[in-house]
């Protein structure tokens, strides 16, 4: 009977300590997750958080080539930094093409930027004949003169042989106007006052 009156104080001061414990994780984790909501809206209140670049943007991504308008290519260091340079525009747009056209490239940068190797012949070579339809309106870089030729072909001779090089490009068949083959370059119709072609009257 002793006995039992003397667990009994022992035992309710074991259960008392036991729910303190319990009451005092509870109140420690509360606190913990209270501490790392504020953080978070602390961070993302004061400043955007500092974006993880993609994994094409990383060290070990591969190289890119880049080709400007003047037909020089440039080697960079990933797509990203092509990306922004294109965007930049300063000097220039660049393009993202095929690795062959950088292999005469050294190195990465502006420093090493050479000719791109786009396959160009050695020499002019005489392009088959072509139908009627194959005709092309060309414009130079600078979009003041336009010429009509015969098909693709001539436009790559003209882009791999004439200086300065690549400096051709389709455009819209109306601004060449009337223009016939043969004809020398002249300056390119804006589209809304360019006359419909023979095909089209008809």
């Amino acid at each position: 009977m002793h006995s039992q009156q003397w667990l009994m104080p022992v035992a309710m001061a074991m259960v008392f300590a036991l729910l303190q414990l319990q009451l005092a994780g509870s109140t420690s984790a509360s606190r913990n997750e209270t501490h790392t909501t504020t953080t978070v809206k602390a961070v993302g209140g004061a400043a955007a958080p500092v974006c993880r670049l993609p994994p094409v943007c990383m060290e070990n991504s591969p190289r890119v080539c880049g080709r400007f308008p003047d037909g020089k290519c440039q080697r960079f260091n990933n797509i990203c930094h092509l990306l922004e340079a294109h965007h930049n525009g300063k000097p220039a747009a660049v393009g993202h093409v095929p690795a062959r056209e950088c292999r005469h490239v050294a190195g990465v940068g502006y420093l090493y930027r050479r000719p791109c190797h786009d396959g160009c012949p050695g020499r002019r070579v005489n392009c088959s004949r072509s139908p009627h339809s194959a005709k092309i309106c060309v414009r130079t870089t600078n979009h003041k003169e336009c010429q009509l030729l015969a098909n693709v072909c001539q436009l790559r001779q003209r882009n791999c042989h004439d200086t300065p090089r690549h400096n051709w490009h389709r455009t819209d068949r109306r601004r060449c106007g009337l223009a016939k083959l043969g004809d020398e370059p002249r300056p390119c119709l804006p589209l809304r006052n360019a006359p419909k072609s023979a095909t089209e009257q008809q």
